[in-house]
């Protein structure tokens, strides 16, 4: 149900309790043609670092600063977790009459199986409303892992006001936000890498949306107090995310994690709240929580390296299993336990 700029309106509802439904969970074997499909990328290299750098276009109205941020960012991201593609990073800016020949070339990139007509109404489309339509920073992200040379791409349009000014023309510091963002959708890239049993085939491995959006929402905050891009960005993220999730339960008291471990699951979630904004909480703001949550029980190393590692070969839950050393239910229970402390007890415990 579209409900544009009066979605908000479903905070001032009540919400009766949902049915926690146990989701039907994969964990193997994996199908003979997703075997085949994982021989063929790891074939390809798709699961190992490139020697080959990361390709950045830009439109010609984006100001220098912002892809001096963005390379930064990259470059960052890369010496941290590995440089994995190939990758092409596109920054769209705020004029669409210079957007075409952007568009051409991300079609020819990340969908040369599909018509150039079919790709430009689809995604194309989808470039041209973030340069004129939304006055904010948009972006999204993919895997063309299916074509014989499977590829990454990224298209990001920046933070903009109203005016479809960009933002940080005005204030600089809505930079970090952008190296941030871009942290966050390379480490994405890093986990399509090390996902060679790819969920698309029957029989391969899935990964709860909440786990994939909590990592990656972490990593960005880790890289950014580790790179001092912004020595507070933790705390305040993590303040910031505990007031989003105590909010969300204020209006939904009975969603957890759970309630998005699966694609069903989450379909089923978001007609019960009637909101997008209820699977935001839990996959950005809860699961940024989870992924600290987990680390105080590891390690950073453990949900950057050590679970991908093991979750290349044996998915998600035996993965989980063995590098957090409970199964995903028990975590559940501890997590629920955790969500129940006060606010400060919270921030406390993750900082």
């Amino acid at each position: 149900m579209a409900r544009g700029p009066f979605e908000e309106c479903v905070y001032e509802l009540d919400f009766l309790g949902i049915e926690h439904l146990t989701p039907e969970r994969f964990m193997g074997p994996v199908s003979e043609i997703a075997k085949e499909n994982a021989k063929r990328l790891q074939s390809l290299g798709w699961d190992r670092a490139q020697a080959s750098p990361i390709q950045m276009l830009a439109t010609p109205d984006v100001p220098q600063e912002i892809l001096d941020a963005t390379s930064k960012s990259l470059r960052a991201a890369t010496d941290y977790l590995g440089n994995y593609g190939p990758l092409k990073f596109y920054t769209v800016g705020n004029d669409p009459e210079v957007l075409e020949p952007m568009i051409k070339d991300f079609c020819s990139w990340g969908n040369p199986d599909i018509s150039f007509e079919q790709c430009s109404q689809d995604q194309g489309e989808s470039m041209r409303e973030m340069s004129a339509i939304y006055p904010g920073g948009n972006a999204f992200a993919g895997a063309a892992w299916y074509l014989d040379d499977p590829v990454f791409y990224f298209v990001n349009n920046p933070c903009a006001n109203k005016q479809n000014e960009f933002c940080s023309l005005k204030h600089p510091e809505e930079l970090v936000g952008l190296q941030k963002v871009t942290a966050h959708e390379y480490f994405h890239v890093y986990q399509g890498s090390q996902q060679i049993y790819r969920p698309h085939y029957e029989g391969g491995f899935p990964m709860p949306r909440w786990f994939e959006e909590g990592a990656a929402e972490y990593f960005a905050v880790f890289l950014a107090q580790q790179e001092g891009w912004d020595p507070n960005i933790r705390l305040d993220m993590t303040r910031e995310s505990i007031g989003d999730v105590q909010r969300g339960l204020e209006t939904w008291p009975s969603l957890r994690l759970i309630d998005i471990e699966t694609e069903d699951a989450a379909t089923r979630t978001k007609s019960y709240c009637q909101s997008e904004l209820c699977i935001g909480f839990l996959q950005y703001g809860m699961g940024y929580l989870a992924m600290a949550f987990l680390v105080e029980i590891t390690s950073d190393e453990a949900i950057f390296f050590d679970f991908y590692e093991a979750n290349k070969t044996d998915g998600f839950y035996k993965a989980f299993a063995d590098v957090f050393g409970r199964d995903i239910d028990v975590f559940y229970e501890e997590f629920d336990v955790f969500l129940k402390l006060s606010p400060e007890k919270q921030l406390k415990a993750l900082t």
